[in-house]
């Protein structure tokens, strides 16, 4: 087994703090989901994963509230995280530090020159990307 030198062990750090921030942001995007639907009386939810969309519909106060998140190009779904975006819609409330949450698609691109990828990898593999040379 070979040792990591320091700069795969930072950028191992890095990776694990990314991590554990991103499952802090989850949490938050969960707990918020449920604050915000328990202002409604009624709601429902329709998730079509294909178009990554959501339609979110609810009766708050006896009126009836509509939302719909789409995801942009490259963009990678989340349910939770697009459920409270279309009801935050549905309220007329801010998004944006919501919508700063969604993350990118990977994108890979290989060098059929080398049969080795593994040992090619760019560092962009700890940032969310892919990146075969």
């Amino acid at each position: 087994m070979k040792i990591p030198n320091q700069k795969q062990y930072e950028e191992a750090l890095k990776v694990k703090e990314q991590y554990e921030q991103r499952r802090e942001d989850l949490k938050y995007v969960k707990k918020q989901l449920g604050i915000k639907l328990s202002e409604f009386s009624d709601f429902k939810f329709n998730i079509d994963k294909n178009s990554k969309q959501i339609i979110f519909a609810g009766v708050l106060g006896g009126k009836a509230k509509v939302g719909v998140s789409k995801c942009s190009v490259g963009d990678k779904f989340n349910k939770d995280i697009g459920k409270l975006i279309a009801v935050l819609k549905s309220l007329g409330e801010d998004t944006g530090k919501i919508i700063k949450l969604v993350e990118k698609e990977h994108l890979y691109y290989f060098d059929t020159s080398s049969t080795d990828i593994y040992a090619q990898r760019s560092r962009a593999d700890v940032y969310g990307v892919t990146t075969y040379h």
